[in-house]
């Protein structure tokens, strides 16, 4: 049945989560830190050439019941969801989101007052929205909601990308501006762009009334037979179909204020831009309102066994599979920073950031500090986000000889515990500076 179907994709989603949207907001006041270009296009190296090897970025959060406490394993070594813990510290809407990049390599070349850079990356992001309906529901059927009409649809988006890109940046006085075109090669994709589900439970002999508005457009994930055969294919770090569809543009831009000697003004807007999916493209639909009798969900939601409801409800029910290529928005980032050089190896700074998500928008807003002490650097945070209001993040770097470390956290208790905190994040890189 629907709610099956839809319960075995929140559940890739939400272990695919599990094992992989970046805030970054400790890199961008930074003393010459190339591991900030990354968060605005007009950034120009102190030095002539920079080759950033191969690193990697990882963020989590989630709103809502924690994972720590929800999802748990049997005897057998298998998860389950812990339906008590799952109605517990419910919000209206909840969420789980994990993001991954694999920096392949980037490179910035300095002439004169121009820079001239290219990277490689790759991107997961990964969004699953839930509202407390829904988690009562799956923890305990819809007998409490008797006389009621309660919406249970889940929302989620499943991005995989490659990303190239070329970016220009100009000195010109006091003012440095730069661009950056990215080209993307799409691996696999999948999101709900309807996902209203409406049960109505009657007191008259238990009636339930199910009515549906859904489309779920997927690109190389998954393979529909049948409402309850849905088979999940996810690629991966994965070069096959590599730029032979799914191509994507998007475009940044940023630029750098000196106001005085001691104060710099940063501003940019990233990841404007969207990707057409067009391979192995699936879309799902169904606009039904169909009426059941004396039906409990919570003895079906879950259950393995072949069941008369699900045949009769089944037919009456419709899926409509089409295969349609279909276009969908990146979620744009704003960056705003300010920084004070208080003297020559201390600085402080601010950040206001700000993320349009199809599905989910972002605001986030930090007061960083950087200390240089000889080749070492090091850096501490405070940072409000929509997870938590209360974020300690740290920056560490070291350069030795001709490279560069650098290990920074949004929120560095949650690196330690991920699956307990409602956000963490972390980027680890490594530079060669000529």
């Amino acid at each position: 049945m629907i709610l099956r179907a839809l319960n075995s994709i929140i559940f890739f989603l939400l272990f695919t989560c599990l094992s992989q949207a970046q805030y970054d907001l400790i890199h961008l006041n930074q003393f010459d830190d190339y591991s900030s270009a990354h968060l605005n296009p007009s950034y120009i190296p102190d030095s002539n050439f920079v080759l950033v090897l191969p690193g990697i970025a990882l963020n989590f959060a989630q709103k809502g019941p924690t994972l720590e406490k929800i999802i748990r394993q049997n005897s057998s070594g298998n998860n389950f969801v812990d339906t008590d813990a799952l109605t517990n510290n419910l919000e209206p809407i909840n969420s789980i989101r994990g993001g991954f990049e694999y920096d392949i390599a980037s490179v910035f070349l300095k002439v004169s007052d121009w820079c001239i850079s290219g990277s490689y990356r790759w991107k997961f992001d990964g969004l699953l929205n839930y509202n407390e309906s829904l988690a009562k529901l799956y923890a305990n059927g819809n007998a409490q909601f008797i006389g009621e009409t309660v919406e249970v649809g889940p929302e989620f988006l499943l991005n995989a990308y490659h990303d190239f890109s070329f970016g220009i940046a100009k000195d010109i006085g006091k003012l440095d501006f730069g661009v950056k075109a990215h080209v993307i090669s799409g691996v696999e994709n999948i999101h709900s762009e309807k996902s209203n589900i409406d049960l109505y439970t009657s007191d008259d002999i238990y009636q339930l009334t199910i009515g549906t508005d859904l489309l779920i457009n997927s690109s190389r994930l998954i393979d529909y037979n049948d409402i309850d055969d849905i088979e999940f294919n996810s690629r991966g770090y994965s070069y096959k179909g590599f730029f032979s569809g799914n191509i994507g543009f998007s475009l940044d831009v940023g630029l750098g204020i000196d106001l005085t000697d001691k104060v710099r003004v940063q501003a940019s807007a990233l990841d404007i831009g969207s990707i057409n999916w067009d391979t192995r493209v699936t879309n799902l639909s169904s606009q039904e309102s169909i009426t059941y009798e004396g039906i409990d969900l919570n003895e079906y939601i879950g259950d393995t066994t072949s069941i008369a409801f699900e045949d009769s409800l089944r037919s009456l029910l419709e899926i409509a599979e089409a295969n349609e290529s279909y276009s969908l928005a990146l979620p744009g980032k704003y960056i705003l920073g300010m920084s004070y050089d208080l003297n020559k190896s201390l600085r402080i700074g601010a950040i206001a950031f700000y993320e349009a998500h199809p599905l989910q928008n972002r605001l986030a807003l930090a007061l960083n500090g950087y200390k240089s002490i000889g080749a070492l650097q090091v850096g501490a945070q405070y940072a409000y986000t929509e997870e938590s209001a209360f974020n300690l993040g740290l920056s560490l770097g070291a350069n030795i000889s001709m490279f560069r470390i650098r290990f920074n956290t949004d929120n560095v208790i949650g690196v330690f515990n991920p699956d307990a905190s409602p956000f963490t994040n972390m980027r680890i890189s490594l530079a060669m500076i000529l």
